[in-house]
């Protein structure tokens, strides 16, 4: 019997073994190859026991990535670890489910608010991929919850669920710049539980491919589903896969990466007989997020052998990316960017000059308010002050960046 895929072997044994386990989900066959791995050091002691310390951070390791739910699920069946490593590993499990029935009755109570100002939404992210894919609530957690409207319904969208008790975390520097330079508003929810909820009018928050996601594609090729006893919509399966590949490789490179892998590992082993090929590389050419699927379905094919056809690798082998779409996973995968530095990144990623002078217009002279709140301004006099503190750090900032 063939062992599971297994990353390169300067990977560390703790991830590696995370995959292998993961991969059960797909591949039941592989299970004797996974008792194997996690017998060998450094899982087995020196003295053919278990190594308490080395399963903890095997635990530790899973609840980092977010996977520790998945582990649960294959374990419970086939005692692949130690009884307490198992009993955590079930308490993840419960605790998920409890916090992922909460947030999906929250975001039953956001898709009646929204239906009631007659804006339709599309469920993002994680959950939609629980409700469409895993089905089983301890399986994908959820930190928020994350709803696509279309931008001529975003300011619609945020002042009914502002009516019903949500408020914004953070707003820009003008009233209406976060809905015209930005993708997406994160708000807060009433009630106890305070629910987050991101309402999203792009798919992605650089300017550059917030221009060039045709936006009527994504309507038009929406499934419906029922959602938290709800109907809602969720992406397409072309539009799907898109956004998660994107999605990880432009938002969250250099990041733990396994639960998003995992998704579009499930995502595909769900579609792969009915998903059009041709027009997902179409679509990913026009988007301009030919590397970002490259790099993915790469990535989940060498973990788990995720369904996707040879012929399609190959032809994303030849589609060339775009210098944007290379700077942009690039300067990711050196981690979160500084504030000062994303402005310029994104001052020359506005479609044209137009865009350009208006985003920095915005963001020289923000709202008497938002200086007052970003840099903790308590006596009035000191407000005229701040506009040039603020020119002069960010022009440092693009001396240094440049230098």
């Amino acid at each position: 019997m063939a062992d599971p895929p297994l990353p390169p072997a300067d990977t560390d044994p703790l991830r590696a073994a995370l995959i292998a386990w993961q991969g059960l989900r797909w591949q039941p066959q592989t299970l004797p190859a996974v008792r194997r791995l996690l017998a060998r050091p450094p899982f087995a002691a020196a003295k053919g026991g278990r190594d308490p310390l080395v399963w903890q951070a095997l635990y530790d390791l899973a609840e980092q990535e977010r996977v520790a739910g998945l582990l649960y699920d294959a374990a419970r069946s086939h005692a692949l670890c130690p009884p307490a490593i198992q009993r955590r590993l079930h308490d993840f499990a419960a605790y998920t489910a409890v916090q992922n029935r909460m947030r999906l009755a929250a975001l039953g109570d956001a898709l009646d608010d929204l239906a009631a100002a007659g804006v339709p939404a599309i469920l993002l992210k994680g959950a939609a991929l629980l409700e469409a894919f895993y089905s089983h609530p301890p399986l994908r957690p959820m930190v928020d919850l994350d709803l696509l409207v279309r931008k001529a319904d975003a300011a619609t969208a945020l002042a009914q669920l502002t009516a019903a008790g949500y408020r914004a975390v953070d707003l820009g520097p003008h009233a209406h710049s976060t809905l015209t330079f930005e993708n997406e508003i994160l708000l807060i929810g009433p009630g106890p539980q305070a629910a987050m909820l991101e309402v999203h009018w792009s798919l992605f928050d650089s300017p550059h491919h917030q221009a060039r996601i045709p936006e009527a594609w994504l309507w038009q090729s929406a499934r419906p589903l029922h959602a938290a006893g709800r109907p809602a919509l969720i992406l397409g399966d072309e539009a799907q896969l898109l956004h998660l590949c994107g999605h990880l490789a432009l938002h969250h490179a250099g990041q733990p990466d396994l639960l998003w892998l995992h998704d579009v590992a499930e995502v595909l082993h769900h579609v792969h007989r009915r998903i059009d090929w041709d027009l997902t590389l179409a679509q990913a050419q026009a988007c301009d997020l030919s590397l970002s699927l490259r790099q993915t379905l790469l990535q989940v094919v060498a973990l788990w052998s995720a369904p996707a056809p040879a012929w399609v690798l190959d032809r994303l082998a030849a589609l060339p990316a775009s210098a944007a779409e290379e700077r942009l996973i690039t300067a990711r995968a050196r981690g979160p960017q500084p504030v000062r530095q994303r402005f310029w990144a994104d001052l020359q990623a506005q479609p044209g000059w137009k865009a350009r002078i208006g985003y920095a217009w915005q963001h020289l002279f923000p709202a008497p308010a938002y200086m007052r709140r970003r840099y903790q301004i308590r006596h009035p006099a000191l407000l005229p002050l701040a506009y040039p503190y603020r020119w002069g750090v960010g022009l440092f900032c693009r001396i240094r960046v440049t230098r």
